[in-house]
């Protein structure tokens, strides 16, 4: 399934920054297809990328989704069960090449996962990441010795 074409109407490769700046004007929500990560200034790249592999070999094992890294922060309104994100995205406050970050990702995830679609969107000095990511055919996926599924 084409995750980016249900959300923003077009192809990972032709999505661009305003169309993920446009997307979150609204309040939205994570659900079990479409992952919002936001990106903290301090911390190790290594332990931001964990998280990222965690969630892959969830949506590998599941029905696969979409991650957008560099969504807003999320915040959890009084009274709601889930957290909200909107407003301003997070980057990275450099740009990440596109191959690393496949391999950073693939690489520690067993069985090698082949179904995974990455775009880097950048704006000046900046960048964030979309991740799409089909239902493997090859399941169960692990990480860090670790079966997960998306809930």
């Amino acid at each position: 399934m084409d995750f980016c074409t249900a959300h923003f109407g077009k192809k990972l490769e032709s999505v661009t920054i305003e169309d993920i700046k446009e997307y979150f004007l609204d309040e939205r929500i994570e659900t079990d297809q479409i992952e919002f990560k936001s990106i903290h200034s301090t911390g190790n790249i290594n332990d931001k990328f964990v998280t990222i592999q965690k969630t892959v070999c969830a949506l590998l094992n599941s029905s696969g989704g979409l991650i957008i890294w560099g969504a807003p922060t999320g915040s959890k309104p009084e009274g709601k069960n889930e957290k909200i994100f909107k407003g301003e995205l997070t980057f990275f406050e450099n740009i990440l090449e596109k191959d690393y970050t496949v391999s950073k990702i693939s690489d520690a995830i067993i069985p090698l996962p082949n179904n995974i679609r990455v775009a880097i969107l950048s704006i000046s000095n900046n960048s964030i990441v979309l991740i799409e990511v089909d239902r493997s055919e090859y399941s169960p996926h692990q990480t860090l010795n670790t079966y997960l599924y998306a809930n």
